[in-house]
């Protein structure tokens, strides 16, 4: 009966017409359309509620997240070995008073699952760039750790992985995130406009110093580049962040996912949507997220619908060759707690 409802509803425009409608169905499924705006969604949806009896939609969708199998093997591993490197991290900050947050799908996980997201195998984090850069200069004199440093060649972006200073290859994604003063409707457009602007000029630049192809390393099409290519490619990316101007005068700024990161629709985010973070359960620990994690997140859409990556490991045929590294680098964390 609920699906013959939905695919009478799906017969009219749904934007348009889907109001109009509402009647017709209990409250789950009010929410339901108002959710979403698509047939694949829907049914989903619908197909949740129906393995799930007797739940709330949102309740039904989470179920399958709660019933899906924990990690185990050499997954398990490479998480708790990403564990250690995250908490050691959180070591360092605290040390220098500096903080960061969990980004990506290391946050969605934190949201979802209270820890990593089970076929997850790396991890990310988020930093304002100026305790990035406190944290990159108290790094250099730090032995425990390296901060590699990639440009990838498609995107045109810089990125940058923590690890240790041995061969455990386990890292962590550092994403830097930017202050503007764009806080109006009005400003946030000018200031979407303008980055929009700035990032088609700096592709083109990139895109004309013709470099040759990157190796892959294991961790996405990422190349480190040395001596004339670096300087020429620091060069364009430090322009493209250097061109949104900031009065720091004002304290109640905005944050921005920085113009040299890999490309993916964050939001600019209001001082106090960000602020003040939230201390949330992760594994057997905790670590801040943004305040308002859901905005932070929109560009992903429902982090309660099965994701195309369900199940998809993207990292683990680069640590295959360190198997024996990894659980010998986890025995000995064990045998010292």
């Amino acid at each position: 009966m609920l699906k013959k409802i939905i695919k009478q509803l799906l017969s009219f425009d749904f934007k348009k017409n889907v109001e109009n409608h509402l009647s017709l169905i209990d409250a789950n499924i009010s929410k339901l359309c108002s959710e979403f705006s698509n047939y694949k969604n829907l049914m989903i949806t619908l197909d949740f509620l129906e393995k799930f009896p007797g739940k709330t939609i949102n309740e039904a969708k989470k179920s399958l997240f709660t019933n899906y199998p924990t990690p185990e093997g050499f997954l398990l591993s490479i998480q708790q070995c990403n564990l250690k490197l995250l908490k050691d991290l959180k070591k360092e900050c605290d040390s220098l008073k500096i903080k960061f947050w969990l980004h990506a799908g290391t946050l969605i996980g934190a949201l979802r699952h209270s820890g990593f997201i089970p076929w997850d195998d790396d991890v990310d984090i988020g930093m304002e760039r100026e305790d990035f850069n406190i944290l990159r200069e108290h790094l250099k004199k730090n032995t425990n750790f390296i901060l590699n440093e990639f440009y990838n060649q498609i995107t045109c972006s810089r990125q940058y992985q923590l690890k240790y200073n041995n061969e455990v290859p386990c890292f962590i994604d550092i994403v830097i995130w930017d202050k503007s003063n764009a806080k109006t409707p009005a400003q946030i457009i000018e200031h979407r406009n303008n980055f929009n602007m700035i990032k088609k000029q700096m592709l083109k630049n990139f895109h004309d110093l013709k470099l040759p192809p990157v190796i892959d390393v294991g961790y996405y099409m990422l190349g480190m580049y040395d001596g004339m290519n670096k300087i020429e490619i620091d060069k364009i990316l430090n322009t493209a962040v250097n061109s949104f101007s900031f009065d720091d005068t004002d304290n109640d700024y905005s944050l921005f996912y920085s113009i040299m990161n890999y490309p993916f629709p964050y939001p600019l985010m209001l001082n106090n949507q960000f602020y003040p973070l939230k201390l949330v359960p992760f594994e057997d620990t905790a670590f801040y997220v943004p305040a308002d994690s859901e905005k932070y997140l929109e560009g992903y859409g429902d982090i309660y619908l099965p994701p195309n990556d369900i199940g998809k490991n993207s990292h683990i045929y680069a640590f295959l060759s360190k198997k024996n590294i990894i659980e010998n680098f986890i025995s000995e964390v064990k045998n010292e707690q």
